[in-house]
């Protein structure tokens, strides 16, 4: 019965369920008994998990009120175990979502950055320049180059300092 299970389900038959259901059915009739609460359990979304319910239930049997209120057993606690996934889920999906944001964020002070640097170093480029073309005096020259080097390395403190 194992053997069958595993190559018409693609899963693994516990060694109890299989002695359970052999208890139970004969072959063929234990594994319509399976198809069937796979059937019925088509809205569970781990197939694993709908495969171990469909045979626990199949397993348990109909037959009489105790079966019964074993299958009601089982399936309470897959709906709870269900519930628990769905929320994990949910929880995952905002834990994503405030991942993606940050991200966002990240690239977008990368980008504004980089901007900035450009800006710094045009602009610092061009000051430099324009220094050089006043034709000062060397001293007057380096004090204004340093002059405008401090300028420069104050704005990007200041922006190491922004939020």
């Amino acid at each position: 019965m194992r053997a069958v299970t595993r190559r018409l389900f693609s899963e693994e038959l516990a060694l109890a369920d299989s002695l359970e259901l052999a208890r139970r059915y004969d072959l063929p009739a234990a594994l319509n008994a399976i198809r069937e609460k796979l059937i019925v359990h088509a809205s569970v979304p781990d197939r694993h998990r709908r495969f171990s319910l469909a045979v626990t239930e199949a397993a348990i049997g109909a037959g009489g009120s105790l079966g019964t209120k074993k299958i009601i057993e089982a399936r309470a606690t897959s709906v709870v175990i269900l519930e628990e996934e769905r929320v994990k889920s949910a929880e995952n999906r905002m834990r994503q979502i405030a991942l993606r944001y940050s991200q966002n964020q990240a690239r977008q002070w990368s980008s504004s950055y980089a901007r900035f640097q450009t800006e710094m170093t045009n602009l610092y480029k061009v000051t430099s320049r324009r220094i050089d073309e006043l034709h000062l005096p060397p001293t007057r020259q380096l004090e204004a180059l340093a002059a405008l080097e401090q300028i420069i390395s104050r704005a990007f403190e200041r922006s190491g300092e922004l939020k």
